[in-house]
């Protein structure tokens, strides 16, 4: 059995689906490689930053691999004394992968609103529910002054008397509506 040429092998590579030609005949043929399950590690499902990896991925000389969903530190601008709250960062991320402008989020125990907040300078619509006044004034604290319609606060107490049946009764909610 005699070696293949070279014109023999691209053509080979060619009927194979391996190569691709310009649409116009005028470049060259390039390899073109389609990856199998077995070629690498799958992308991961844990985001997690890793310390110690400033600049080791094109692009990033200030950051991380996945900074942006690094745990707040007790001095990070962002914290707002909750214990269980989350960086934006990772509320950005699974905002902007599962939803589009003008989409709902729905955040059903929204505490000091980190989602709201990130839906809301996504421009999406959104809804948050909390049991507590005192998350309910955090999170309309963080939206800033409303403009016309951008949120609608539904079930807040207005005298301490409602505030007090609202702290006694569980059951009842607060619900903010934005976007």
């Amino acid at each position: 059995m005699s070696a293949l040429g070279q014109h023999e092998k691209l053509d080979r590579l060619l009927e194979l689906g391996f190569i691709k030609l310009s649409k116009d005949g005028k470049g060259w043929p390039i390899y073109e490689r389609y990856l199998k399950p077995s070629d690498g590690q799958a992308v991961s499902d844990i985001w997690a930053f890793q310390p110690y990896t400033d600049g080791t991925v094109f692009g990033t000389e200030d950051e991380g691999i996945d900074e942006d969903v690094r745990w707040l530190t007790p001095r990070d601008q962002e914290r707002l004394g909750y214990q269980t709250q989350k960086p934006e960062g990772i509320l950005e991320r699974i905002i902007l992968a599962s939803s589009d402008e003008g989409d709902v989020v729905l955040d059903p125990f929204c505490g000091c609103g980190t989602t709201v907040a990130v839906a809301q300078r996504f421009n999406r619509r959104w809804i948050g529910i909390d049991v507590t006044y005192l998350a309910i004034g955090l999170i309309k604290h963080r939206l800033g002054k409303p403009a016309e319609d951008d949120y609608e606060v539904i079930g807040e107490p207005e005298v301490l008397s409602e505030a007090r049946a609202l702290a006694e009764q569980e059951q009842v909610s607060v619900s903010i509506l934005g976007g």
